[in-house]
């Protein structure tokens, strides 16, 4: 086995970054990576599961990094961390008929009165008329 004794040949058997100080080698890894115990090789730091992360909502991991997503309903913030509530209700209605309601990560539509939301839960149509029966007092 041929010892290395200079980061110029073969980064000095480092998988990373080789320091070089006073003739003695060391190995560092990059941001997002941690040196192993053999004190050269890196592997991938899970920011998600460590607790490092900074997202509200969903995270997912990366080769050294790890990249945050908002559900559905939401939008993500300029820090790349948070995740706001959409109000849809600000688009078309939310593409409602008549009252569009906004709710944390949703909305829902809402007819006037005298009106029933249709089948595909955006549409009003007016109630159907009622027919009042009476029988005669004898």
């Amino acid at each position: 086995m041929e010892v290395i004794k200079s980061c110029s040949t073969m980064n000095g058997g480092c998988m990373h970054i080789c320091n070089e100080d006073l003739g003695a080698i060391s190995c560092s890894c990059s941001n997002g990576f941690q040196l192993e115990a053999d004190g050269k090789s890196c592997s991938d730091v899970d920011e998600c599961s460590d607790g490092t992360k900074c997202c509200d909502q969903g995270c997912s991991n990366t080769p050294g990094g790890y990249e945050c997503s908002c559900r559905s309903g939401f939008t993500m913030l300029s820090d790349g961390c948070g995740c706001q509530d959409i109000n849809e209700c600000l688009d078309v209605n939310g593409g409602c008929d008549q009252q569009c309601v906004n709710s944390i990560g949703s909305y829902e539509c809402t007819c006037d009165g005298g009106f029933v939301l249709t089948i595909d839960g955006k549409g009003c149509e007016p109630l159907p008329p009622v027919i009042v029966f009476r029988s005669k007092p004898k």
